[in-house]
């Protein structure tokens, strides 16, 4: 989701999440709460705290991104490129070496579904560079997404993503 919020001095502004809490002092920001992925906030411009329960307030500065830890109850900050993660909302996705697995993912999220990848597909060490535009056409997608990583794909009733390295055993 990503929030614009105007300061106001008067109403304080909060996200809460499963683990931890955003207090907004006027801001533009990023935050991913993904089932199976770890949750995090990447920070525009502006300012925001943050806060897991039973922690001191983490303030982030601005092109920082912070991953929360739900075994330790912490953050992680680094500083990041933003346009990678606020892309999908101008209608793109941005990678810069970031896992297929990764690129697979954000795709499933936006077009609301699932790949399926057979016992032997394996896609470790593969990662993707580039930007994805977001089409109404899922072929011309994923025909990106082939031009930015080691994958081909190809409609069998179903999508079936395979590494065009990727030995597969005689049927």
């Amino acid at each position: 989701m990503y929030i614009d919020v105007v300061p106001d001095k008067n109403k304080s502004f909060y996200v809460h999440t499963s683990g931890y809490n955003v207090k907004v002092y006027g801001t533009k920001f990023n935050i991913s709460t993904y089932s199976g992925s770890p949750s995090s906030v990447v920070l525009v411009e502006g300012s925001v705290a943050l806060q897991s329960v039973d922690r001191q307030e983490l303030f982030l500065l601005p092109e920082e991104q912070a991953v929360y830890s739900e075994a330790t109850g912490t953050f992680d900050t680094r500083k990041v490129d933003v346009h990678s993660f606020i892309s999908w909302k101008d209608g793109y996705l941005t990678f810069e070496d970031i896992p297929v697995t990764e690129a697979l993912k954000q795709i499933e999220r936006y077009y609301n579904l699932s790949f399926n990848y057979g016992d032997n597909v394996s896609f470790q060490g593969l990662t993707c560079t580039g930007k994805i535009i977001l089409s109404d056409n899922l072929d011309n997608v994923m025909t990106a997404l082939t031009l930015i990583s080691a994958t081909k794909f190809k409609k069998e009733g179903k999508l079936r993503i395979t590494s065009k390295t990727m030995c597969l055993p005689n049927a």
